[in-house]
């Protein structure tokens, strides 16, 4: 395990500030693995960063923060990262707890932050009796900054994504609902939304069992409070970020948390959330709140859809503000503030599952078909990232390691807004105007692709702000997953994941690691002819938000686009020489899609960027001569794009770009537009091959195979010797069309108790369809 060994924060040169007070140097210093070793910490995570906090410094650093959207100076605090740089944040108080709460516990306070360098990192941190807390949202990934769990002065810095356990989460969550509350949201779910300049405050109960004060503070009240505040504090950073709502503790919560063993069901959530509104309301009263939970570490959560604010229970089983209970063993971190406490409270405040698949915890009633957007498991706060076996999409090697994302799908964000706006949730909650105004957001003309072709989606604004980030969800429900179907085009199923928003407004579809053959069953080409609908989510990271909405339109007669320069082997190509450049059009010229003229493009990272042009809008007709600059790379790509649509292809393999090592590319007629399209209904034309050897074939089939070819029009059909196709020289006639351009359907019979290969050429050569031996029917375009 690497930990940096020296004192990455030095002095900092006084710096003048006639209206700000700055005051961040040698609050953190880096800890040596041998002094870790010495004080006897087993690590809990895998890959951080340990450092030692001057608590002193840093609580005076903190102390002088103005309160949040106030005309107060700024203050700044510098945070470690895990990759040892340090970045300064502005940081203002942002309280969370109600006044009387707040005066009881004085050392307990909350802060907002953003990045002084890049406007779009924000995050949340606090700081407790039992120390300091941080968690910053970056394009890498969410930073968490915690305290050691035997001394506050020690501190590791670490990214989300690569610390997370390799257990997946062991509970579900339930779902109580009524009628009303599902067909409201259900109408709801397919608007886009916006927020602006609006923020809304609800009152938040949050009760605890023995047993959870037990677990996270050692059945203290006071640090139990903390514990709870830590959560809340990092749950409102995505509820504010992504809903514009904030959860404001209650100044009696701390009367909430059992001190009794055995005073409430810890393990059984039904028994749990039929006790929440007696034992909540048995302290706490009715009006004084708004909503409420309670914690446990029992077996997973449940909770009642849309009903904050309602309070009119004449049963306990009747949906009330109070149904709300969240419980697994070890309740700290995300694993539980993000994929239970935020998705439990999702549900309170009207959002229903957003996964679409159905096995393990995915199957039974859990899926909810009206909102199934994401393929499998699903990976945001509504979904059920890591608990539905063979359909979960956020393993290890993800963007969060087999946890949820902190963010909410454009869906649930309808779906609450719809609920605190227009609904139940819009009658009890406090409106204030932070101006958080978000500029309009554009996600685009719709466009129409070939299938079997990879896209990219393109947002823009009218306003550019540094602080916004970009979210793109794909917005279409369907037919169910299982875990075979799983990564199949079903014809209206999603087959994009979501990713957490980022300072970039593309998206590639799939990504580039999946389209390089990643196997990731959540990014998968669409193959039929269908409509996908995409929403873009543009925030501004304090709570303003707008959407818009695009489509796409896949055409299955024509693709796939496939540029065929590197696409089998690994090539070396020599700079400042012409080299021809190949692709296979497939149909795309033609209508409907349309694409006259494509972009060849190069990547000299492996993809990671097409920075260099080599060619724009030149004819796509799949063949072109380029010159390669004076540019060394072992790790080159090559990208053709059409100019005026969305699509796309790169080569498979790597090509190595040099001066006098490689090889001048040249036309193989391989080029060109062929291999699409759907059958036809038409006259029948029969063709049969000769009984005879061809031209240097040997072999004569045992049994002649009958080829039936099907055409829209009728069509010539001529005979032509073929001595070859990829190096094979036992292979009969094939046959050559001279007619018009058109569809075809190709039935080859008789043919598995032949001895011979079957190819099917265009007239440059190039195989169109082969089969060893086996009976086949094809459908083709073939461009002549």
């Amino acid at each position: 395990m690497d930990f940096s060994r020296s004192i990455l924060i030095a002095s900092i040169a006084a710096l003048s500030f006639s209206t700000t007070a700055y005051s961040g140097s040698n609050v953190w210093s880096d800890e040596p693995e041998l002094s870790i070793q010495l004080r006897g910490n087993v690590p809990v995570y895998k890959k951080y960063r340990y450092l030692r906090a001057d608590l002193s410094k840093l609580k005076g650093v903190m102390s002088v923060a103005p309160l949040e959207r106030t005309a107060a100076a700024e203050s700044y605090i510098d945070l470690p990262l895990p990759d040892g740089a340090t970045q300064t944040f502005v940081i203002e108080e942002s309280p969370i707890l109600a006044p009387g709460l707040a005066a009881k516990y004085p050392e307990i306070k909350t802060y907002r932050v953003r990045s002084v360098d890049d406007a779009s990192i924000t995050g949340r941190l606090d700081m407790m009796p039992t120390g300091f807390h941080g968690y910053l949202t970056t394009d890498r990934g969410v930073v968490f900054i915690n305290p050691d769990a035997t001394d506050s002065n020690y501190y590791r810095s670490f990214y989300k994504h690569e610390n997370q356990s390799d257990k997946s989460r062991q509970f579900s969550c339930g779902v109580e609902s009524d009628s009303s509350s599902e067909s409201f949201v259900s109408r709801q779910q397919k608007t886009s939304a916006r927020i602006e300049n609006e923020l809304l405050t609800y009152r938040l109960a949050v009760g605890t069992t023995y047993e959870y004060s037990r677990a996270v503070a050692g059945a203290n009240v006071p640090n139990t409070q903390a514990e709870i505040i830590t959560a809340i504090n990092r749950v409102n950073e995505i509820f504010t970020r992504d809903l514009g709502i904030s959860l404001q503790l209650i100044a009696g919560n701390d009367q909430l948390i059992s001190t009794t063993l055995g005073g409430l069901p810890n393990a059984d959530t039904i028994a749990l959330l039929l006790r929440s509104q007696a034992y909540i309301e048995g302290v706490i009263a009715p009006a004084d709140y708004d909503v409420g939970h309670i914690f446990s570490t029992g077996a997973g959560g449940r909770a009642g859809l849309g009903v904050v604010c309602d309070s009119i229970s004449n049963d306990p089983l009747d949906p009330y503000k109070s149904k709300g209970v969240t419980g697994v063993p070890d309740p700290v971190g995300d694993p539980y503030y993000i994929d239970y406490v935020a998705h439990e409270l999702g549900h309170q405040f009207g959002a229903n599952h957003t996964f679409n698949g159905t096995t393990d915890n995915c199957g039974d009633v859990n899926r909810n078909a009206a909102t199934a957007f994401e393929p499998g498991s699903g990976s945001t706060i509504m979904a059920y990232a890591g608990i539905c076996g063979d359909e979960n999409i956020q393993t290890s090697s993800a963007s969060a390691g087999g946890i949820s994302d902190d963010m909410f799908h454009a869906g649930s964000i309808a779906e609450i807004l719809a609920f605190t706006r227009a609904g139940l949730g819009n009658t009890c909650d406090v409106l204030t105007t932070p101006g958080n105004t978000p500029p309009n957001a554009e996600a685009g003309n719709n466009f129409t692709i070939p299938g079997f072709t990879p896209f990219e989606l393109t947002g823009t604004v009218d306003v550019n702000q540094a602080n916004l980030t970009y979210q793109w969800d794909e917005m279409d429900i369907g037919t169910a997953t299982t875990a075979a179907t799983l990564g199949t085009d079903l014809g209206d199923n999603p087959l994009f994941r979501s990713f957490p928003p980022t300072s970039k407004a593309v998206r590639t579809l799939p990504r580039i690691a999946a389209l390089k053959g990643s196997g990731d069953r959540a990014e998968r080409l669409p193959s039929l002819n269908r409509t996908m609908n995409f929403r873009l989510t543009v925030r501004s990271q304090d709570g303003g938000l707008d959407e818009d909405d695009m489509q796409v339109t896949v055409n299955e007669d024509s693709g796939p686009f496939t540029v065929l320069t590197a696409l089998t082997d690994p090539i070396e190509i020599d700079v400042l020489q012409q080299q021809v450049i190949e692709w296979n059009a497939a149909c795309t010229e033609l209508a409907p899609v349309n694409c006259a003229n494509v972009d060849i493009l190069l990547s000299t990272n492996g993809g990671a960027t097409f920075a260099t042009t080599l060619l724009a809008a030149t004819p796509n007709d799949g063949e072109e001569t380029v010159t390669f600059p004076d540019i060394s790379s072992s790790n080159a790509y090559i990208k053709i794009a059409c100019s005026d649509n969305i699509f796309f292809d790169i080569n498979d393999q790597k090509i190595t770009l040099g001066q006098g090592t490689g090889v001048v590319l040249s036309s193989t007629g391989a080029g060109g537009s062929n291999n699409c399209g759907t059958a036809a209904s038409a006259t029948t034309v029969v063709g049969v091959p000769p009984t005879t050897p061809p031209t240097g074939g040997t072999t004569t089939p045992t049994v002649v195979p009958t080829f039936d070819v099907t055409a829209a029009v009728a069509v010539d059909v001529n005979t032509d010797i073929v001595d070859s196709v990829d190096d094979v020289t036992n292979v009969i006639d094939v046959f050559q069309f001279t007619g018009t351009d058109e569809i075809y359907t190709f039935t080859l019979s008789d043919f598995s108790t032949s001895d011979l290969d079957f190819y099917l050429t265009n007239s440059d050569g190039k195989v169109l369809i082969q089969s060893a031996g086996i009976d086949i029917t094809e459908q083709i375009r073939v461009a002549l």
